[in-house]
């Protein structure tokens, strides 16, 4: 179903501009936050509606607590009123109150210090590093799936924290996390080479750009 035919609504929580699709009864829901993402790159993420109960379900089936606010905002109408919207976390207890604010309610999280200023937070449908530390050079938080890397680093100096297309020191990261020999393939599509002993021993191409 092409976005031009499909209903939904934009938000904005916040800044945090979010899709609600009205109905949920989609075969593929990846297809359709990419259609709708495409078409409105400001969007930063999708969730569905049902339409005879109050539910929302985010098309990565993770859990969003801006789109829960919406889902709360469109289901009460803008009004004033509280409601329970099932989410992948169970039933959430939200609404409006009479300054028109939107609010939700959750359980206190557990959460475990990994290092000194570094924590491990955990929710239903969602887990989060949360940072501190004023004194760290660099952080990076790398997601590996399938021998691929996606890293993401940011640095405090400078104030840049970047999606980044290929990164050697996450890749290190990882190959000493498996504890073996592994190619690891970046986001630009091409591959960093571990060799894993006493020291690991990366390589990859390097060329040069014309300017």
């Amino acid at each position: 179903m092409a976005a031009e035919s499909m209903k939904y609504r934009i938000y904005s929580p916040s800044g945090n501009d979010t899709a609600l699709v009205l109905g949920d009864g989609y075969a593929n829901y990846k297809a359709l936050n990419d259609e709708i993402m495409r078409k409105h790159p400001h969007v930063e993420q999708v969730g569905f509606l049902n339409q005879a109960q109050p539910k929302l379900t985010m098309a990565g089936g993770e859990f969003c607590g801006n789109a829960v606010r919406c889902a709360a905002f469109y289901y009460l109408h803008g009004q004033p009123g509280r409601i329970e919207i099932e989410t992948c976390a169970g039933g959430i207890s939200c609404g409006i109150d009479e300054n028109r604010e939107v609010w939700l309610a959750l359980a206190k999280p557990a959460w475990r210090e990994i290092t000194q200023g570094i924590y491990f937070v955990e929710l239903d449908g969602i887990r989060h590093i949360v940072v501190t530390a004023e004194n760290e050079q660099a952080l990076g938080v790398m997601f590996y799936k399938d021998n691929t890397l996606k890293p993401i680093v940011y640095v405090p100096a400078v104030d840049t924290c970047v999606n980044e297309t290929a990164c050697l020191s996450g890749t290190v990261a990882v190959a000493s996390v498996l504890g073996r020999d592994v190619v690891i393939g970046q986001p630009s599509g091409k591959a960093l080479s571990c060799q894993v002993g006493e020291r690991i021993i990366v390589r990859g191409e390097v060329r040069e750009i014309e300017f």
